[in-house]
Formats: structure tokens, C-alpha cells, sequence
């Protein structure tokens, strides 16, 4: 038998017989132009890296999420990120220098989120932002650590110049 293993061969439809070859289904959503958020689709997003920090005693842990983010989404990941990190990641002898390091980082990513429109979303609903960092329970907290350092940094840079 021309098919093998006994089997008559496949016999294709005649040409412009039955539906064409290939057919485009309808769209669902609206085709967004280039990359979309990967929380809620919406369109303009960017990719970008929002890290955080925690300490411990002895050891440390270091996060980040990586990923394609709309303005609402990505203030919300940074938001979330940052307030977490003032409160969560100064409780180590290596992470008294790490965390001020992750903190500024943020805010090169910060300027990035800025930057980009806000957009309605196409898929899902965007992340919640919420309050600013400052404003928050955890931001407040947060606070205290960060001025400590701050004043022991300006301590530090006072003690060089003057010897």
C-alpha cells in the first residue's frame, strides 16, 4: 500500500474546497503596539529590575523582580519593594552598606517608571500603588535606620576632611 502500514494515503481536499488553508481567528483584545505590562497588559511598559534587601543577623537575602511593568504596576512592585527593604533591611553587620546601595539603585529604576505614560489596562486591573513609600507604616519605621546611617555617613565624611 502507498500509505504504509496499511493504510489507504491522506487524501487532501481540492484547492478552494471547504476553508482556506489558514485562517485567522478574530482578536480579542485590541492589539497593543509594542510590549505589554506582564501584570495587567497594558501598553506602553518597560522592562526593569525593582531589588530589595533583607538582613539578618548572620545572614541576608537578596530580591528582585524582573519584569515587564506599566506605570501603575511598576510604582506599585517599587512601592512595595522599597518600603519592605527600609524596614526589613538593616539587620546585619554586611547589611548596614548593602541596603543604602539597593535603596539608591531603586531609584534609577524609579526615574524609569516616571518616565513612562499611564495607560489604561487591557487585560486585568493594574496593581494597587497605594501610598507613597514615606507615607506608609513601613516607610515611617524605616526612617529611623536610614537617618542613623545617614548621620553616621555625614560623621564619617566630617572625620576625613578635618584630618
Amino acid at each position: 500500500m502507498p500509505g504504509g502500514y496499511h493504510q489507504a494515503p491522506y487524501q487532501q481536499p481540492p484547492a478552494g474546497h471547504g476553508q482556506a488553508p489558514y485562517q485567522q481567528a478574530p482578536a480579542a483584545y485590541p492589539a497593543a503596539p509594542g510590549v505589554g505590562c506582564q501584570v495587567c497588559g497594558a501598553s506602553p511598559a518597560a522592562p526593569m529590575t525593582i531589588r530589595g534587601h533583607q538582613g539578618m543577623l548572620v545572614m541576608m537575602r537578596f530580591l528582585r523582580r524582573h519584569g515587564t511593568f506599566c506605570h501603575t504596576c511598576g510604582l506599585a512592585v517599587f512601592r512595595k519593594m522599597q518600603a519592605d527593604t527600609l524596614v526589613q533591611g538593616w539587620w546585619g553587620p554586611g547589611s548596614l552598606l548593602i541596603t543604602p546601595i539597593t535603596l539608591l539603585m531603586n531609584l534609577a529604576t524609579l526615574s524609569r517608571i516616571r518616565k513612562l505614560p499611564a495607560a489604561a489596562p487591557v487585560l486585568r486591573p493594574p496593581l494597587d500603588p497605594g501610598r507613597p513609600v514615606f507615607r506608609r507604616p513601613t516607610g515611617m519605621v524605616g526612617l529611623v535606620p536610614l537617618t542613623g546611617f545617614v548621620l553616621m555617613f555625614l560623621l564619617v565624611l566630617v572625620g576625613v576632611a578635618a584630618s
